[in-house]
């Protein structure tokens, strides 16, 4: 069975997901509608202004670390050097190396320098 897995940038830090279907999870749920909504609210959603949904690629770099879309890669082989995990035209951009021989370092929110190193 395929878990889904998430993490939310809020806009000051990167919150965590274990499991999609636990929903709630660090004092945020997101709804069915994809939109972060902070869990202090249980009477009517409270809306997470700016808050970015990364998924899970389903992938592991060479430490076994999930890799998740805003993560940024080092390519460990043919000095392609460190790259953006993206989702576009329906694939991670991650499936075009062989992730077992590359490594997370970070992520365009906290790290965004590591993408010019």
């Amino acid at each position: 069975m395929t878990r889904f897995k998430f993490k939310v940038w809020d806009g000051e830090k990167m919150l965590h997901y274990e499991d999609f279907s636990k929903l709630c999870y660090g004092g945020v749920f997101i709804s069915l509608d994809g939109i972060a909504h902070r869990e202090e609210c249980h009477d009517s959603p409270c809306p997470m202004d700016n808050a970015t949904i990364l998924q899970y690629t389903g992938l592991q770099d060479a430490a076994g670390k999930e890799v998740c879309e805003g993560d940024i890669i080092n390519i460990l082989y043919n000095g392609l050097g460190n790259k953006l995990v993206s989702f576009s035209n329906g694939a991670y951009s991650c499936y075009k190396y062989r992730i077992e021989k590359c490594r997370v370092i970070g992520n365009i929110y906290e790290t965004p320098e590591l993408l010019n190193a």
